[in-house]
């Protein structure tokens, strides 16, 4: 409003009013609106205005009625004409923005047509298409005309899928892109439940089905159950039943057994407490405890008036709560556990056990007789023998060979510390369980590479350590006999320890073993593996003490030369059988000589593959790579291109194949041997070893060879 309008305007007020003051007793009050007189009336002397309704304008905001500069009272009593002035002051606008996205609306205040710029939010896995006013998107640059509420509109663009285990177990949440599918979590592990599957509402979900909404999915579980069993051991049978997991059982009736007293049930060997929960499978044995009676009738049968095999002996017994010591009269024929090792004679043990149960101690006693075991007689010029290298007793000879055997040279005992030391108990007991059916076995110390020989016997006290050592073992064990194989005595060539007295201290070693083995059992046999040389042994003293000299007539063919490796005859070998025992016999009994045969083959590659002739050059040594006998029968029964030779002049097998030279023992040369032992009267024939011999049907076929040679009469 400018000054000028406004003087005019109070102009016309004042006139009106001194007009009105002058003729009449009441006044006029003039209500003005942006210089509008929207209303009059006429308030008697000392009366009062009854205010109107608040005027309303647009954008605008009433503040009140005014006199001049103040806000009229209207309880105030009237004495004059008077003009109230309507006052108003611009009134903003709310716009309120619902995002939709978590966070709090947004509240904008503005003024009528101002214009504002709409913000753009953000929300997870979503996209902003922008803000709809009424169901219709606005634009983000705003022109304000009233209160408005605006609202966001999204777009999902992938979808939240939570995993509810119903357990402790937790699940990763999955993000999925949207049109995409749910990849099925691992499979899940609940003490107590089998899981069934993943459900949503309740339904199995279908993982193959797309992901239209976040979605939560709850594993659906299925208690377990357990079978429950009882074993009574008597009539009185309890039935089986399945309990859920966690079940804590009742615990039944005890049952009732004569001669016995219930003691518990027990799972797993321990007595069980009822107060466990059951997680698993359980089978439930009743526990029970012999009365004395009963005890006494059982103990009475593990001890027979007559027994060749091992007892059971147990501190502990099933089905009794007492303690069990036992003791033999003779810990050398029955031992405190019960083991039986039969002796060359009848022998009577008497064994005790002491029973205490609780405060109860009592005593029983028996004897038992152990009869002699009956072995075969080794008659010199006919000895069937052979070394058996079974370290860990996995090896089992055949049945037939068990029968034609004589003697077994079992391998290796080995000296440490100037004592004897077995291989594994297991190959000991394999091998001397042989003994039940009458072949002999000796223990074999040493082989190629084992020391402890030189030292041990390089003094009296040594020699007596060693031979202690061994005469425990042969007493606790029964062996028939010792093998002293020592390669070779004065020489480290193994990588053994030597001395130069090694030759003159084996005499000794061998006259003090003997004394002792004589003392002992008159039937024990000392044999010796050898090489013909004097280098390392004196023949004509050991001939003294010694039974058996196992002359080793092979590995003749140890080089890079096509040679025979056990010729009997030397024709293209270094050397041969018949050599070797011309070489003993002058200097050792004849009927003490025992050769060997090799149930092996050595073979080697020729150097020239067009000259395949014996005493050819080879580019490999044939003193490496060897091959059982059982391996090359085989291929030689398989195999058409293995095809046998033999040389009538050396008496020895062969075979060339594709440059290859194989020499070995076949059933013609193990024959052509025993004839030449029986005619040169030596003790028999041996061979290294038994475990390489080929198994035919039960039969080892050339074990076989050498007993139908040695033991039958010839034709």
């Amino acid at each position: 409003m400018t000054k000028k309008r406004s003087l005019a305007l109070w102009g016309g007020i004042v006139f009106c009013l001194l007009c009105f003051v002058g003729c009449r007793k009441t006044y006029a009050v003039h209500f003005f609106v942006d210089d509008v007189c929207i209303h009059q009336v006429e308030v008697k002397k000392q009366g009062k205005v009854e205010k109107p309704l608040d005027p309303v304008k647009e954008g605008y905001h009433f503040l009140g009625w005014y006199l001049e500069d103040e806000l009229y009272d209207f309880e105030r009593n009237v004495q004059t004409s008077f003009a109230l002035i309507a006052r108003f002051e611009i009134s903003p606008y709310t716009i309120t923005l619902q995002s939709q996205n978590g966070q709090e609306d947004i509240v904008l205040q503005a003024t009528l047509n101002e214009t504002i710029t709409l913000p753009t939010p953000t929300k997870e896995r979503c996209v902003f298409l922008g803000w709809k006013y009424k169901g219709e998107f606005v634009d983000s640059v705003l022109q304000v005309q009233e209160d408005m509420t605006l609202t966001a509109e999204w777009e999902q663009t992938s979808y939240l899928v939570q995993f509810d285990t119903m357990c402790d177990k937790v699940v990763r949440d999955q993000i999925v892109e949207k049109g995409n599918k749910v990849y099925p979590p691992n499979a899940l592990l609940n003490p107590g439940y089998t899981f069934l599957y993943w459900a949503k509402d309740g339904v199995r979900y279908d993982f193959d089905s797309v992901v239209e909404t976040d979605i939560t999915l709850t594993a659906v579980w299925e208690l377990k159950m357990f079978g429950v069993e009882w074993i009574t051991g008597t009539s009185d049978a309890i039935d089986s039943f399945q309990v859920a997991y966690g079940t804590i059982l009742e615990e039944p009736q005890s049952p009732m057994k004569e001669g016995y007293t219930f003691v518990g049930w027990y799972y797993l060997g321990e007595l069980f407490d009822f107060t466990t929960p059951i997680y698993y499978n359980m089978i439930f044995t009743a526990g029970w405890d012999m009365n004395q009676d009963t005890l006494e009738n059982y103990l009475q049968g593990l001890v027979p008036e007559v027994t060749t095999s091992d007892l059971m002996f147990q501190e502990h017994i099933d089905d009794s709560l007492a303690t069990l010591v036992w003791q033999s009269s003779n810990e050398d024929v029955i031992s405190a556990n019960g083991v039986v090792t039969r002796q060359v004679v009848d022998c009577e043990v008497d064994i005790t056990v002491q029973v205490s149960k609780d405060t109860q101690i009592f005593e029983l006693k028996w004897r038992t007789l152990v009869p002699k075991i009956e072995l075969k007689p080794v008659n010199k010029g006919s000895i069937v023998s052979g070394y058996l290298y079974d370290y860990n007793g996995t090896f089992h000879l055949p049945s037939t060979s068990i029968e034609q055997l004589d003697y077994i040279h079992f391998s290796f005992a080995s000296i440490n510390n100037g004592e004897l030391v077995l291989p594994s108990l297991a190959a000991v007991r394999q091998v001397l369980s042989y003994r039940q059916q009458g072949v002999r076995v000796g223990l074999a110390i040493g082989g190629w590479g084992a020391g402890g020989f030189s030292e041990a016997m390089l003094t009296k006290e040594g020699r007596s350590k060693l031979i202690q050592s061994i005469m425990n073992t042969l007493k606790q064990y029964q062996f028939d006999g010792i093998d002293i194989d020592w390669e070779y005595p004065t020489s480290s060539v193994a990588g053994i320890g030597s001395n130069k007295e090694d030759k003159q201290n084996l005499n000794l070693f061998c006259e003090e073993l003997k004394q002792a083995m004589n003392a002992y059992r008159q039937d024990l046999i000392l044999s010796i593996a050898v090489t013909t040389s004097d280098t390392f042994f004196d023949f004509r003293t050991l001939n003294q003490y010694v039974d058996i000299f196992n002359v080793m007539t092979y590995d003749y063919a140890m080089g890079n030369t096509a040679y025979h490796d056990s010729a009997l005859y030397r024709v293209n070998a270094s050397s041969s059988m018949s050599n070797a025992v011309e070489f003993m016999k002058a200097r050792v009994d004849a009927d003490k000589i025992v050769p060997g045969a090799a149930f092996y083959a050595r073979r080697g590659t020729f150097a020239n593959m067009a000259n395949q002739n014996l005493s050819a050059s080879l580019s490999t040594s044939m003193g490496t790579n060897p091959l059982s006998f059982a391996k090359l029968k085989a291929l030689i029964l398989t195999d058409s291109t293995y095809v046998e030779q033999y040389d009538a002049q050396a008496e020895a097998a062969y075979i060339i194949r594709s440059g290859v030279f194989y020499s070995y023992d076949n059933e013609r040369s193990i024959q052509a041997k025993c004839n030449y032992v029986k005619n040169q009267g030596l003790g028999g024939l041996m061979c290294w070893d038994l475990t390489q011999d080929y198994n035919d049907q039960g039969t080892g076929i050339l074990v076989n060879a050498m007993y139908t040679s040695l033991k039958q009469k010839e034709e």
